[in-house]
Protein backbone atom coordinates (compact mmCIF):
# COMPACT_ATOMS: atom_id res chain seq x y z
CA UNK A 1 0.00 0.00 0.00
CA UNK A 2 2.84 2.37 0.91
CA UNK A 3 4.51 1.76 -2.39
CA UNK A 4 1.29 2.53 -4.35
CA UNK A 5 0.74 6.10 -2.90
CA UNK A 6 4.75 6.57 -2.82
CA UNK A 7 4.38 5.93 -6.75
CA UNK A 8 1.29 8.22 -6.75
CA UNK A 9 2.46 10.48 -5.17
CA UNK A 10 6.01 10.82 -7.34
CA UNK A 11 3.25 10.72 -10.33
CA UNK A 12 1.30 13.90 -8.96
CA UNK A 13 4.84 15.36 -8.52
CA UNK A 14 6.17 14.76 -12.19
CA UNK A 15 3.07 15.86 -13.59
CA UNK A 16 2.68 19.34 -11.57
CA UNK A 17 6.28 19.99 -12.18
CA UNK A 18 6.09 19.28 -16.02
CA UNK A 19 2.70 22.33 -16.39
CA UNK A 20 4.26 24.37 -13.86
CA UNK A 21 7.38 24.34 -16.49
CA UNK A 22 4.56 24.69 -19.73
CA UNK A 23 2.76 27.80 -18.75
CA UNK A 24 4.40 31.19 -19.28
CA UNK A 25 5.00 33.33 -15.97
CA UNK A 26 2.76 35.48 -15.90
CA UNK A 27 -0.29 33.26 -16.55
CA UNK A 28 -2.11 30.90 -13.86
CA UNK A 29 -3.10 27.31 -14.87
CA UNK A 30 -5.72 26.19 -16.33
CA UNK A 31 -6.57 23.36 -14.28
CA UNK A 32 -7.25 23.52 -10.09
CA UNK A 33 -5.30 20.90 -8.20
CA UNK A 34 -6.79 19.21 -5.41
CA UNK A 35 -4.80 17.11 -2.80
CA UNK A 36 -7.70 14.75 -1.38
CA UNK A 37 -5.41 12.49 1.21
CA UNK A 38 -6.33 10.49 4.47
CA UNK A 39 -3.77 10.40 7.17
CA UNK A 40 -4.66 8.32 10.26
CA UNK A 41 -0.86 8.97 12.28
CA UNK A 42 -0.11 12.34 10.23
CA UNK A 43 2.84 11.13 8.37
CA UNK A 44 0.37 11.30 4.52
CA UNK A 45 -0.52 14.80 5.78
CA UNK A 46 2.84 16.13 5.95
CA UNK A 47 3.55 14.78 2.39
CA UNK A 48 0.00 16.21 1.34
CA UNK A 49 1.13 19.59 2.75
CA UNK A 50 4.21 19.62 0.95
CA UNK A 51 2.58 19.05 -2.15
CA UNK A 52 0.51 21.07 -1.76
CA UNK A 53 2.72 24.04 -0.82
CA UNK A 54 4.77 22.62 -4.44
CA UNK A 55 1.59 22.66 -6.49
CA UNK A 56 -0.31 25.51 -5.31
CA UNK A 57 -3.23 23.16 -4.73
CA UNK A 58 -6.13 22.65 -2.62
CA UNK A 59 -6.19 20.15 0.51
CA UNK A 60 -8.88 17.68 1.44
CA UNK A 61 -8.91 15.47 4.16
CA UNK A 62 -10.59 12.46 4.08
CA UNK A 63 -12.35 11.85 7.28
CA UNK A 64 -14.67 8.65 7.62
CA UNK A 65 -17.89 9.37 9.66
CA UNK A 66 -16.99 6.71 11.98
CA UNK A 67 -13.38 7.57 13.82
CA UNK A 68 -10.65 5.17 13.86
CA UNK A 69 -9.58 3.97 16.82
CA UNK A 70 -6.64 5.94 18.25
CA UNK A 71 -4.70 2.94 19.10
CA UNK A 72 -2.28 1.30 16.76
CA UNK A 73 -3.37 -2.35 17.23
CA UNK A 74 -7.02 -2.11 17.48
CA UNK A 75 -7.03 0.12 14.04
CA UNK A 76 -5.16 -2.20 12.04
CA UNK A 77 -7.51 -5.11 12.86
CA UNK A 78 -10.28 -2.54 12.02
CA UNK A 79 -8.32 -1.79 8.95
CA UNK A 80 -8.16 -5.68 8.00
CA UNK A 81 -11.63 -6.36 8.71
CA UNK A 82 -13.13 -3.84 6.28
CA UNK A 83 -10.21 -4.43 3.59
CA UNK A 84 -10.94 -8.40 3.83
CA UNK A 85 -14.97 -7.29 3.40
CA UNK A 86 -13.93 -5.09 0.34
CA UNK A 87 -15.76 -2.01 2.79
CA UNK A 88 -16.31 1.57 1.52
CA UNK A 89 -16.97 3.79 4.85
CA UNK A 90 -18.79 6.59 4.63
CA UNK A 91 -16.91 9.85 4.93
CA UNK A 92 -17.75 13.08 6.94
CA UNK A 93 -17.56 15.55 3.81
CA UNK A 94 -17.44 15.49 0.07
CA UNK A 95 -15.22 17.43 -2.21
CA UNK A 96 -17.03 20.82 -3.29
Amino acid sequence: MKTKLIALLAVLLFSAGANAQNAPANEQPAKKILIAYFSWGGNTQHVAEHIAALTGGTLFRIEPEKPYPTEYTPCTEVAKAEKEADARPAIKKKVE
